[in-house]
């Protein structure tokens, strides 16, 4: 007695499946690089990071040097006696 190639017997719809699909030396090329694709694209969003970082940093420093400035150039225009006095 032969026995079936599965435990189940024939179930329909299992021997009209195709075949295992071989893929070419084009395709695994392409899945190979995909790492590699991911890799540049998180080095490229680290870089933007760090370059918006930079910017932020650069205007902080330009509000804070502003914020530092402003209350002189304010006195020197309203003519604040401390500073008009001769004594000093």
């Amino acid at each position: 007695m032969a026995r079936d190639a599965t435990p189940l017997g024939n179930i329909p719809g299992m021997l009209d499946t195709p075949p295992a699909r071989h893929f070419s030396a084009r395709h695994w090329r392409w899945v190979l690089a995909l790492p590699k694709f991911g890799i540049v694209l998180l080095l490229s969003a680290l870089l933007a990071l760090l370059w918006l970082l930079h910017l932020n940093e650069i205007e902080e420093e330009r509000t804070a040097l502003i914020k530092d400035v402003h209350p002189v150039l304010n006195n020197e225009i309203h003519g604040n006696p401390l500073l008009n006095n001769p004594l000093f």
